[in-house]
């Protein structure tokens, strides 16, 4: 069944035109450059989770058009544009009493 879901999601990943993609992201800039924790000018998938949380293997791996183990600033292009929460400064948590 999870291969069921996961291959139904990447499909749909695959099947949502570029255009869309590009023209989303480009109304929400990501900072390439602070995503890029290790300076390798790639992000991988932890690093492509700092902004996409939701990111799943499945869609890191269709993003990854050279199949380089790492996500480009073209092909994180074409990503839909991050959740705004996930830019947001995270709150810590409440400490147990």
């Amino acid at each position: 069944m999870h291969k069921i879901i996961a291959t139904a999601a990447t499909l749909l990943l695959l099947a949502t035109p570029t255009a869309v993609f590009a023209q989303a992201a480009a109304s929400t800039p990501v900072d390439f450059g602070a995503l890029d924790d290790n300076s390798s000018g790639g992000l991988d998938m932890a690093e492509a989770q700092t902004a996409w949380p939701a990111l799943t293997q499945d869609q890191f791996i269709a993003a990854d058009n050279d199949k380089s183990g790492s996500l480009s600033e073209d092909e994180v292009a074409v990503l839909p544009p991050p959740s705004p929460a996930s830019q947001a400064t995270p709150v810590p948590a409440a400490p147990k009493m």
